[in-house]
């Protein structure tokens, strides 16, 4: 008969629970903050890209089409802009750290398996 461990740890990130997933993109943010520090620097700086093309936008827009509501178009360009960077800074660390989550689970199998 064999010995069949109840709490096995799949190797792919997508099997794991959510507190897994959580822990593991913990570990995977410290690992990466420590070996390449640009890697916190890249979305704040394509929200505040976004946020600079929203503020340009809005102008464009106060010009074009909205006479006399400068700092409306402004303000609601700006904050669109900003979260659509946010967005796709949050996508770009997504992509960056699933390269290294197979890594992760494979060195920290054991304390994962004890996440519930």
């Amino acid at each position: 008969m064999q010995n069949v461990r109840s709490n096995i740890v799949p190797p792919e990130f997508a099997g794991l629970t959510k507190k897994q997933k959580s822990f593991v993109r913990k570990l995977t943010w410290e690992i990466l903050k420590s070996e390449a520090q640009f890697i916190v620097v890249v979305p704040w700086v394509i929200g505040c890209l976004g946020a600079l093309l929203g503020i340009f936008a809005g102008v464009f827009l106060c010009r074009v089409a909205f006479h006399g509501h400068l700092l409306r178009c402004v303000v609601i360009c700006a904050a669109a802009g900003a979260g659509i960077g946010a967005w796709i800074g949050w996508m770009w660390l997504e992509r960056e750290c699933q390269s290294h989550f197979k890594d992760i689970i494979r060195e920290n199998e054991n304390k994962i398996s004890r996440i519930v």
